[in-house]
Order: structure tokens, then sequence, then C-alpha cells
């Protein structure tokens, strides 16, 4: 019984510690009103809360966004790069897994060349996600949580405005 009671105050000392957020970043819903009030994005979808595989507690960040009809990404490896900013600003857990990102309404292919063309390297690719390790982006964006990205004009465009 004292064995009991024991375990249950160390499990409830080491579980307040990990409720403590980092100074900096921004909270998922700041984030998701953030990329919501761009023009063009229909839908946003951001978790960045972690689950227990076992007794490891696993945290990644999904970013997923759809298109409104009528809208593509004009710059795709601007958009890509501010999509990873974004998910790394998000300081509601650490995430030790991938950041994971998808876009609907746009071709999946562009979509993760814009990874690499934007100096990522995913480490998996599906048919509608891109996966991007957190020590990578820690490597280059330094720690988390990263600042809160500016969000850069001329990313979205309507079709009419497009380029062909």
């Amino acid at each position: 019984m004292v064995r009991t009671i024991a375990l249950l105050l160390v499990t409830l000392a080491l579980g307040a510690g990990c409720s403590e957020l980092p100074v900096g970043g921004q909270s998922d819903d700041e984030a998701l009103a953030q990329i919501s009030a761009i023009e063009g994005i229909e839908k946003v979808f951001i978790d960045a809360k972690g689950s227990y595989n076992g007794f490891q507690r696993e945290t990644g960040t999904l970013v997923s966004v759809t298109l409104s009809p009528g809208f593509r990404v004009a710059r795709m490896p601007v958009f890509a790069e501010y999509l990873l900013r974004l998910a790394w600003s998000v300081n509601v857990e650490r995430p030790n897994r991938d950041l994971t990102f998808t876009l609907k309404n746009a071709p999946h292919s562009e979509f993760e060349s814009a990874f690499r063309d934007a100096g990522w390297v995913p480490t998996l690719t599906g048919d509608t996600y891109v996966f991007i390790p957190p020590e990578v982006v820690r490597e280059k964006l330094g720690p988390w949580p990263g600042p809160v990205p500016e969000t850069p004009a001329g990313m979205l465009v309507r079709d009419t405005q497009a380029v062909p």
C-alpha cells in the first residue's frame, strides 16, 4: 500500500513538470488562426498533442491544409518553408516524432518537391503526406519552439492570376 502511494506521488510529480510550456512560439489555436487568415485557405487542422505508445510519450505535429476551390500555391517552396516554421513554432508539446504535412486540392508531387526545393529532405513521403524529423528541423531552425513566422505574401493566388 505504501509502495503504491509512493509510486502515485512520484508519477504525479513527474507529470506536473511535463505540463509546463516553454517560453516562445505560439499555441496551436494561434497557429491555426494565423494560417486560416490567408486568403485561399479553406480548412486547416493542426495537431500537436502526443499520445502514449506503451510507456513512451510520442509527440509529432501534423499540419493539414485544404486549399479553397479556385486557388493554387504560386510559391510552393516558400509555402512549404512557412508551414514547417509554423509547425515548429507550435508550443503545445515538444515533438519527438516527425512533423507531418499534407496539402489537399493541390498536386502532392509538387508539394513534396517544394520541401526539397526549400532545402528539406523528407524522411518518408506517402501518397498524401510529407514527413520531416524533428532532429533535422532542430539542426536548421534551432531549439523548439521556434519563433512565430511571418506570413509571406503572394504564396496563394487565384487561378486567374496563375502564370502558366
